[in-house]
């Protein structure tokens, strides 16, 4: 059942996800996420999670100190339960959407424009909202760059109103030349984390009218490039990208972020001039880097003195960045981000692997035990069969309905017959179904084995 009344102080709560989507139809209406508590098994407080008490109320300022009496959100939303062959339709998804930090789980779309339709930042935003095993496919009938993706702003999304569209959230998959956002060059995802892996390229936040300028802040992005594709990371501020990739592109004024990217040989900036975006030199292999990118190594992002030596705002409290556990640069703004691009089970109409299941064989979707024989006993009486005892040739067993064809067949109250001794040969079925217990014959005679009724003596002349 749903309550609230979809206001800032009182906002729709659902209890399902049919009755999410009945709140999210609109812009401007303030929906939560149902609260499934669990105990958190966090032995540190991380950053942007959020903590409940048992009684469901949040916890403000979580401390470590605290930890054994906070609880987490564990709701859960299943694609598989609800689109096992994948989105075929878009599903609005508008408003203020605050996730409570749940779930939705393995999405797959292979279609031409996205998953869900969102709000611009003016009418709505989605926060604390985690989606994980998204797949989200390019189609060939899309209408321009990055037009598929896993959400949209409404319209064109030209020229999105400036503000969040996302907060808090985390996304982990695969995209296959799409994007995780399309949206306004004026629109933000703050403090969000991303673990995709990537085939023919892909965008994190696209923009399809000016080049995929969305600016991302705090936001950490790890892609894992399955090709030679580029990765479009929009106006990237205090934000590190890293995995493995061949080629990124940044558009517009991102500042003060770290490419560290294996195996990469393109750096290239479109719609502006970028301010202390350092790339790691260990791990690129192209050509000179243009200006507002800043060419480091290995040994200098782990050096807190030349990282302000050369204006990057490391330590000076005002944008995040310190020098981790490891003695490499890290945010304290970011979100705890998907350890994993996959994770069990995958969306059904992906390919899965479990050493447990089909003898470790690849399979789709829920897969059944198969029967060790693929007939068990004697089988459908239709069907041919050997058996030497029977016949020395295939046969087939007539089912009992089908009644037998011969010149007495099933003449049930025939009990006795005289056959000429000039009778030469009698048919399969003359006799069959009928009470005949005893016949003479010819020595001449031929016959087979379903001429009589079983049981009857067959005698010949002398």
């Amino acid at each position: 059942m749903i309550t609230g009344t979809g206001t800032q102080q009182d906002p729709f709560c659902p209890e399902t996800w049919e009755e999410i989507l009945e709140c999210t139809v609109t812009d401007d209406v303030y929906t939560q996420f149902p609260l499934v508590l669990s105990k958190t098994a966090d032995t540190s407080v991380i950053a942007g999670k959020r903590y409940f008490y048992a009684n469901g109320e949040e916890v403000s300022e979580p401390t470590a100190s605290q930890l054994d009496n906070y609880y987490e959100n564990s709701f859960t939303v299943d694609f598989n339960d609800y689109y096992p062959t994948g989105v075929t339709e878009e599903i609005l998804f508008r408003g203020y959407v605050d996730g409570r930090d749940a779930k939705i789980l393995n999405v797959f779309y292979d279609g031409a424009t996205c998953v869900f339709r969102m709000s611009n930042p003016q009418n709505g935003i989605i926060k604390s909202l985690h989606f994980i095993n998204m797949w989200v496919i390019e189609a060939a009938s899309k209408e321009g760059v990055w037009y598929t993706s896993l959400f949209r702003c409404p319209g064109d999304a030209y020229a999105t109103p400036s503000g969040r569209v996302f907060e808090y959230c985390s996304f982990a998959g695969r995209l296959e030349s799409a994007a995780v956002a399309v949206g306004g060059s004026a629109s933000e995802h703050y403090r969000c984390s991303y673990n995709f892996e990537l085939m023919r390229g892909g965008a994190i936040a696209a923009n399809r009218n000016d080049g995929h300028g969305v600016l991302l802040t705090d936001c950490d992005i790890t892609v894992h490039g399955l090709d030679n594709g580029t990765i479009y990371c929009g106006r990237p501020v205090n934000s590190y990208i890293h995995g493995s990739m061949n080629a990124i592109e940044l558009s517009g004024v991102g500042s003060n972020s770290i490419i560290d990217l294996s195996n990469l040989t393109a750096v290239a900036r479109v719609n502006g001039t970028p301010t202390r975006i350092l790339v790691n030199l260990d791990k690129y292999s192209g050509g000179s880097l243009r200006s507002g990118f800043v060419g480091v190594t290995t040994s200098q992002l782990m050096d807190v003195s030349y990282l302000q030596s050369i204006g990057f705002p490391i330590d000076d409290g005002t944008t995040g960045w310190t020098m981790g556990a490891d003695n490499f640069p890290t945010n304290v703004n970011f979100i705890e981000a998907p350890k994993n691009v996959w994770v069990t089970p995958l969306p059904y109409i992906a390919w899965n692997i479990d050493p447990l299941v089909n003898n470790g064989y690849p399979y789709k979707g829920v897969f059944l035990d198969m029967p060790e024989y693929a007939i068990e006993g004697e089988g459908p009486k239709a069907l041919w069969r050997v058996n030497l005892n029977v016949s020395e040739h295939p046969y087939i067993e007539l089912p009992p309905e089908i009644p037998a064809f011969g010149a007495f067949a099933n003449a049930n109250n025939l009990v006795y017959v005289k056959i000429p001794a000039t009778v030469q040969k009698l048919g399969d079925q003359v006799f069959a179904n009928t009470k005949l217990q005893n016949v003479r014959i010819s020595s001449n005679c031929t016959f087979s084995n379903t001429t009589f009724p079983p049981g009857c003596q067959v005698d010949y002349y002398e």
